[in-house]
């Protein structure tokens, strides 16, 4: 709990008398204590240090007691107010209450004991109210801290799950996520009546490309050609690396006409651009079997990929290079 010493009190009061009659009173009493002689100083002097118990006059010259009491209460609103005045006029005393929202009146002449003890009373509200902010503000840091360390954590999980479906060395899709999204589009397609196309494509000869320049060239070929097909796809479609050499496109709402355009741009660009590291280059083409659903109308989503699969192996078959559907 924060120390009495470090409580701040502010005596407001135009007669000098009475500030020094305070001021010997309460020497000896716990609080720094500041005093001043016109509502004015006091503003002054509670813009640049926070205050915690404001003690004053009630008439003065200029701004009077009842309005620095209600400029402290719409500014300084941890600050606790109490009067000290010699005041008898009802209505001003309600005005206290009402627009100061003071906790005690304390009339003139001054009564020692009472002050004492009153201030008493207040420190120790003070401590207990500054004891309660502070479990607030701690409580704030630990619920912030807490929320943050729960986003870490689900961003953490969110980049494990992502991890578990990419592939490594392509950043496509895995083989694992391709069961989960294709259930998926399939149930889609069927229940909307819409067309679904999916593309299998493999790279011709990728085993030779592996023992004529290495498997680290092989690697370069797999990611630039993952990139290339990248570059023909739409942004809704998506790319799984099928298993080694070998890649499958999902393509929702793409017609049988789409799919064939999409598939010779794909081995288009493996046929007009060498693949190169370095020194070391090589033309590595692909071949691609395609289906769809509302042309071949397979009744499952395995059926779809053996249609795709059957017609890659056509596409083989007929020299490579090409595309089958």
């Amino acid at each position: 709990m924060m120390t009495t010493s470090k409580i701040k009190v502010l005596f407001v009061d135009d007669e000098l008398f009475t500030l020094r009659a305070l001021e010997r009173m309460l020497r000896r009493e716990p609080g720094e204590k500041f005093f001043v002689d016109s509502a004015a100083r006091a503003i002054e002097i509670m813009r640049q240090i926070p205050i915690d118990i404001l003690v004053t006059d009630l008439r003065m010259p200029g701004k009077d007691g009842v309005s620095l009491l209600k400029w402290a209460r719409e500014t300084q609103a941890i600050t606790l107010r109490l009067v000290l005045s010699a005041c008898t006029d009802n209505s001003q005393i309600l005005s206290c209450v009402n627009q100061g929202e003071i906790i005690k009146f304390l009339s003139k002449p001054i009564n020692e004991e009472e002050l004492k003890e009153v201030l008493k009373d207040s420190i120790r509200y003070c401590l207990v109210l500054r004891e309660k902010r502070e479990q607030r503000r701690q409580f704030a840091l630990e619920k912030r801290a807490l929320k943050e360390a729960v986003i870490q954590k689900d961003r953490l999980i969110e980049t494990l799950q992502e991890s578990c479906l990419v592939d490594p060395l392509t950043t496509l899709y895995n083989r694992r996520y391709l069961d989960q999204a294709l259930k998926m589009h399939f149930r889609d397609a069927q229940r909307h009546k819409k067309d679904l196309s999916v593309l299998l494509l493999d790279l011709d000869h990728f085993k030779g490309v592996n023992d004529t320049y290495g498997h680290q060239f092989g690697d370069l070929v797999l990611r630039e050609f993952a990139g290339r097909v990248r570059e023909v796809v739409r942004g809704t479609d998506q790319i799984f690396r099928y298993g080694g050499e070998e890649f499958l496109v999902v393509m929702p709402e793409t017609r049988l006409q789409d799919l064939r355009l999409v598939g010779h741009r794909i081995v288009t660009s493996c046929r007009e651009k060498e693949f190169s590291s370095g020194a070391v280059s090589a033309r590595v083409t692909v071949s691609g079997g395609g289906a769809t659903l509302l042309h071949h109308c397979p009744l499952s989503r395995e059926e779809l990929l053996m249609i795709a699969d059957r017609n890659l192996y056509e596409a083989k078959a007929a020299g490579r290079n090409c595309i089958a559907t």
